[in-house]
C-alpha cells in the first residue's frame, strides 16, 4: 500500500474506535453473565441496550438501572468507563484548534484510553 500512496496517513476514526470499544464492552457483559450465577447474574440479563447507549439517551429508569449495574459489577464498570472516557474525549472537535488535525485529536484520545487498557480490541 505504501508504494501506491506513500503520503497516506493512518486516521483514527472516532466512530470506528467506539464501535470496537462497544463490542469489547458487550463481550465483557457476555463473559460476566457466563461467569456469574444466581442473583449476581440477574443484574446483567437484559442490560445490553443500557450499557451500550449513551447516558443522555437513557430514560430516568435506564440511568438508574445503569448505576445499579455498574455498582454491582466492577468489570462491567471498568469497561463502561473506558468506553465513555473515549466517547467524551472527542466532545471537543480537535480540528477547531489551530495546528491540530482531527486525526491527531483522535490519536490523543485513543492514547489516553490505551494507556489504561494496553490495546484496542481487534
Amino acid at each position: 500500500m505504501r508504494d501506491k500512496a506513500p503520503n497516506a496517513e493512518i486516521v483514527f476514526d472516532k466512530f470506528h474506535i467506539l464501535r470496537h470499544l462497544s463490542n469489547a464492552l458487550d463481550q465483557v457483559r457476555r463473559d460476566e453473565y457466563r461467569r456469574l450465577q444466581g442473583k449476581d447474574r440477574s443484574w446483567i440479563k437484559g442490560q445490553r441496550y443500557t450499557l451500550l447507549s449513551a447516558q443522555e439517551n437513557l430514560t430516568l429508569e435506564g440511568r438508574q438501572a445503569l448505576r445499579k449495574l455498574l455498582a454491582a459489577n466492577r468489570r462491567l464498570n471498568t469497561a463502561y468507563l473506558l468506553k465513555e472516557s473515549f466517547r467524551s474525549c472527542g466532545a471537543t472537535e480537535p480540528s477547531a484548534v489551530p495546528g491540530h488535525s482531527s486525526s491527531a485529536g483522535n490519536r490523543a484520545c485513543a492514547g489516553s484510553v490505551l494507556g489504561r487498557t494496553g490495546s484496542l480490541p481487534t
